[in-house]
């Protein structure tokens, strides 16, 4: 019923008592509009939410855990500065959630929803305030109800905190000319405080996706992906007349088009180098707030006393229908999204997670993926130089890391193993993944061990033979995990007693590599075990 609440002054001049309980009406009708838009909102980020952080996100991650160590922004630790993530102050607000000791994933998740929600409060002002209150029930669904905005908002990138931006920048459009003065200001010193840390004004991301094109993404794809696909037509539609209804508030249209149109002729004149939807993402939340404007500018057109008592109902079963074509609109893309990560973040990140588990602590990888890279926590050469300055020659030969984490996009028979590289895992997708990779593989250099085991020669191997040299006894496959496990719980052997060279090594090992989430606990474990067995007990 409130959803038509009028937004206006009404028709004929109102005596006092009836026009404050006019002013009454629409106050009560404005929080009530508030609440539920922050309540479908919230509902809708829980239900959209993406089970894993999209790829690029784990960059972040990454420089953000090195901030709260104290490493600086940096991609690794030693390295000097790289400005690689495209979006500066995304990594800081990350750290500062670890820091507070959340988990690099909770950090994401809380800022993302807090930024999501603020945003969505702030457009929410700024429709009640031009549009009345028809212009706030209305952005609720517009807003909410949409693949770009609620399912983007938690994907791990700077996607919220671009909507809170934007949505600020429509709420202070009384002041635009001091709020462009302030705001050239503030960017332009911290492009200085930028350009001096990193050593270029502009990230080294963009400077690279520039020049790159990982697929022919056609003039058209920004503006379909954004004002088009699911009921992104209805959205762009409504928005037109948002814009007309704007024509007498040219700070606001001016702020809320640029918005939408500075994006949409950029990305049509030079695409992206990729088709990632985090692009049309960003002006989403502007295309919402001019549909909103829209609606209302339609209800207004609306004569009230031909519908009488039913226009507020008629308003409420506009919006109800609204929802629910939204719904069958966007679903679709929300659940292909989510099934797609579902099926390829896991795999991607059991390749570095591997490494993390079985490659010593100093050994260095090489990637090109988010996921992989994190998961890793190792040193990273980043090959697709997204996070690494440009550099001459090619990393494998040049700085021949330990390991290589490749995605896979032939079948797995017809990939090249590297020179001095074996294939030590793979890690398939699940069937019916459709994905554009069969797989994620795991090369580890010859003379790498694994599990502190060193690799056997190939029977090929045109190497002359050398003379055998004595060699410290090895560790057999998962003897360390398991023995380890077992002196943790307090459960007796069931693994051959090593002898204590074996020990030792396992200790050293541990004590150079996160093997366990408890060190301390478990290397005085295991020295006692030494102590044990170097007594004959």
């Amino acid at each position: 019923m409130l959803a038509g609440a009028p937004s206006i002054a009404p028709e004929a001049p109102l005596a006092p008592r009836a026009h404050a309980l006019w002013a009454e009406r629409e106050r009560i009708a404005t929080w009530i509009g508030l609440v539920l838009l922050l309540a479908v909102q919230s509902f809708a980020l829980a239900r959209q939410r993406a089970p894993y952080l999209e790829d690029d996100g784990a960059f972040f991650l990454r420089y953000a855990e090195n901030i709260a160590a104290g490493n600086g922004y940096r991609w690794n630790p030693g390295e000097a500065p790289v400005w690689g993530a495209s979006a500066p102050l995304w990594p800081l607000f990350l750290a500062a959630g670890i820091e507070a000791g959340l988990t690099p994933a909770q950090s994401s998740l809380v800022w993302s929803v807090g930024f999501a929600l603020a945003a969505s409060l702030v457009l929410g002002l700024a429709a009640r305030r031009v549009f009345g209150v028809v212009g706030l029930f209305a952005l609720t669904p517009l807003l909410a109800l949409n693949f770009l905005y609620s399912t983007w908002a938690t994907s791990g990138l700077e996607s919220p905190l671009t909507f809170l931006l934007v949505a600020l920048a429509v709420w202070k459009r009384d002041r635009s000319v001091r709020a462009l003065v302030t705001a050239g200001a503030i960017a332009g010193l911290g492009y200085g405080l930028l350009a001096w840390y990193f050593g270029t004004p502009v990230p080294n991301s963009f400077l690279r996706k520039l020049s790159t094109s990982y697929g022919n993404i056609p003039r058209t794809w920004f503006a379909q992906m954004a004002l088009i696909a699911g009921a992104g037509w209805l959205r762009s539609s409504l928005a037109v007349a948002g814009a007309f209804a704007l024509r007498r508030r040219p700070e606001v249209a001016t702020v809320a088009l640029a918005a939408v149109l500075v994006p949409t002729v950029a990305y049509t004149l030079k695409p992206p180098s990729e088709g990632f939807l985090w692009y049309p993402a960003a002006i989403s939340g502007a295309v919402a707030f001019l549909a909103a404007g829209g609606i209302a500018f339609l209800v207004e057109r609306v004569p009230a006393r031909s519908w009488g008592w039913l226009r507020p109902v008629a308003a409420s079963a506009a919006l109800i229908a609204l929802a629910l074509f939204l719904e069958r609109e966007e679903m679709p893309r929300v659940r292909g999204w989510q099934r797609f990560l579902a099926s390829s973040i896991p795999t991607m990140r059991a390749g570095g997670e591997w490494v993390d588990e079985h490659l010593p602590a100093d050994a260095r990888v090489m990637t090109g993926w988010g996921h992989p890279a994190h998961a890793s926590r190792r040193f990273v050469y980043d090959s697709s130089f997204l996070n690494r300055r440009p550099e001459d020659g090619n990393l494998r030969e040049k700085y021949q890391p330990e390991a290589i984490i490749q995605l896979v996009q032939v079948p797995l028979e017809e990939h090249p193993v590297p020179r001095n590289y074996r294939r030590a895992k793979v890690f398939v997708p699940p069937e019916g993944s459709h994905l554009a990779f069969t797989a994620v593989a795991v090369f580890v250099r010859e003379d790498v061990p694994v599990d502190g085991v060193a690799a056997k020669p190939p029977l090929s191997d045109p190497v002359a033979p050398v003379a055998p040299v004595a060699q410290e006894p090895l560790l057999p496959e998962g003897w360390a995990r398991a023995l380890t496990r077992q002196l943790l719980a307090g459960a007796s052997d069931e693994v051959p007693d090593p002898d204590p060279r074996l020990l030792r090594r396992l200790s050293e090992l541990i004590a150079q590599r996160r093997e366990l989430s408890d060190p301390p606990e478990s290397l005085a474990l295991l020295e006692q075990r030494i102590r044990d067995v170097e007594a004959g007990r």
